[in-house]
């Protein structure tokens, strides 16, 4: 059952069997303002309860330096236990390694390309609460 159901011009989110989802809208481009605004509506979507998080980023068009320093953040990572981010295309892969290797996360985060593996690997983090 999906609870927390927030959608918003630049994304979806809801919660499902313990584990925070978001998914990209199509050809998005990520400034520091839109990224602020997610964590936001992630904040509000999660209730107060931290959670593993697993984001689809395979329609993402862009994201700047500001918003990958401000989503490793302290601040950005508020209850967030750990992140999976799914992902295909070469310039997502690009965004996602630089997000994990020069702007590292304050929570554990991983690359995938497969959503059953992303999702095996949340279920490790589910009950660190």
């Amino acid at each position: 059952m999906k609870e927390g159901y927030i959608e918003s011009e630049y994304s979806i989110m809801w919660i499902e069997n313990g584990i925070g989802y978001q998914s990209y809208k199509p050809g998005i481009n990520i400034t520091l303002e839109i990224a602020k605004q997610m964590v936001k509506d992630r904040i509000q979507s999660f209730n107060g309860i931290a959670r593993p998080v697993f984001v689809d980023i395979r329609s993402l068009k862009s994201i700047d330096a500001a918003s990958r320093r401000y989503f490793a953040s302290k601040e950005a990572g508020e209850l967030i236990l750990a992140g999976a981010i799914y992902l295909a295309s070469p310039l997502a892969r690009w965004a996602g390694n630089v997000f994990l290797n020069i702007d590292v996360p304050i929570t554990p985060a991983k690359l995938f390309t497969d959503k059953d593996k992303a999702l095996e690997w949340l279920e490790r983090f589910k009950y660190n609460n």
